[in-house]
């Protein structure tokens, strides 16, 4: 019985120091993946197709373009902006007039530093030491990667992309989710955007006009420039959406004068907010010197609206885009979209993605963007 009794505890002894030591090489292990996350890369295949090494652990961005990007990546890190190091100025003073600052309200307060007259200084950029740049400009792509920097580019028209706002807004999502190897709830966004835009199309193609609307999205307007969006850009894809002509599409370089918008006869106009100019300029006839916009249908018809500013400019892609779909379907065909309250998805939209409770001022600041959310460089 002895003899049993010590081979029973020679082997506890043995097993126990087997299990101590398997438990130290567990550890050891653990500890060295850890290690491994955190000083490791992974590879990036961005949409232009370059592979791009980028850090495991990345705590310092810069967002360069395109200009809603910083945004959306505030979205899809939930609020978080600690680790958002650079931006342009257009961006942050876009979140600094707009419903955007109550959700993020520290986005104002990051760097820009690294930009002189809307440029982009790279040896100041530089300086501010980002572990990852997105950008769209491929002149920077180079200078950034020689630097050292992981660069990543993010889809636009403008560069290849497709004219689309919500799949621009999927494939930055995508490649976000790359670059920090997770997924985020606000891509659930996208589904719900789907949904949306196949509601209105099937809406608009049961219900065809004799004759389409020609509309006239106007990208930017000062007292100097008159632009329309063309044909490779996102005024082509809401056109198209609610079954209207994108009267731009065939501007050279999306340059207007009077002339050409009188030869059009528009019978919709759609203000984007990079400019200041409202509906009332329009109406009243004083949105700059030289300017007669009385003869004009769309004017005469009280047609012309401004796009809503809400995380952010509601033309481009934004985290917002499947509210501006319901937005422009609404004032385009009111006769198909009258039982859209825009107020009222706009506040169950923001409680759903966003956690936020808004108030009817609040709902009344992005349908009505104040003027110095404005673009500030072109």
């Amino acid at each position: 019985m002895k003899k049993i009794f010590a081979a029973i505890l020679f082997f506890s002894v043995v097993l126990g120091g087997m299990y101590a030591s398997g438990q130290k090489d567990e550890s050891a292990k653990a500890a060295e993946n850890k290690v491994s996350v955190e000083t490791g890369t992974h590879t990036v295949v961005d949409f232009k197709g370059n592979s791009v090494e980028v850090p495991n652990k990345i705590e310092r961005i810069v967002v360069l373009g395109p200009l809603p990007a910083p945004t959306v990546l505030t979205v899809f890190q939930q609020g978080k902006t600690s680790n958002i190091v650079g931006v342009s100025p257009d961006s942050v003073n876009g979140a600094k007039h707009s419903i955007f600052s109550k959700y993020a309200p520290n986005f104002q307060n990051i760097s820009y530093s690294f930009y002189n007259g809307g440029k982009v200084n790279l040896e100041e950029l530089v300086k501010l030491k980002p572990d990852v740049v997105f950008y769209m400009d491929v002149a920077v792509a180079d200078p950034l990667r020689q630097a050292g920097i992981a660069a990543v580019a993010l889809v636009h028209p403008a560069t290849g992309g497709d004219a689309s706002p919500l799949l621009t807004l999927k494939s930055w999502m995508d490649t976000m989710s790359q670059v920090f190897q997770t997924k985020s709830p606000a891509e659930e966004i996208i589904a719900y955007g789907e949904n949306v835009e196949k509601e209105i199309k099937a809406r608009i193609a049961t219900n065809p006009l004799s004759e389409q609307k020609k509309i006239l999205f106007i990208s930017n307007y000062t007292d100097s420039v008159l632009a329309a969006m063309g044909k490779k850009s996102f005024g082509q894809y809401w056109a198209t959406l609610v079954g209207g002509i994108n009267l731009g599409g065939t501007a050279a370089k999306g340059a207007l004068n009077m002339e050409q918008v009188y030869s059009w006869q528009p019978d919709q106009i759609f203000i984007l907010t990079f400019s200041d100019k409202t509906p009332d300029d329009l109406y009243n006839n004083t949105a700059a010197p030289g300017h007669d916009w009385s003869g004009i249908n769309a004017v005469k018809n009280r047609q012309v609206f401004k796009f809503p500013f809400g995380m952010h400019r509601w033309c481009p892609p934004t985290t917002d885009t499947p509210l501006a779909m319901w937005w422009v379907a609404k004032n385009a065909r009111p006769d198909l979209f009258g039982d859209i309250d825009m107020n009222q998805k706009i506040k169950d939209y923001y409680k759903r993605f966003y956690g936020m409770n808004l108030s009817d001022e609040d709902v009344d600041w992005i349908l009505h963007p104040r003027a110095a959310s404005k673009r500030q460089y072109f």
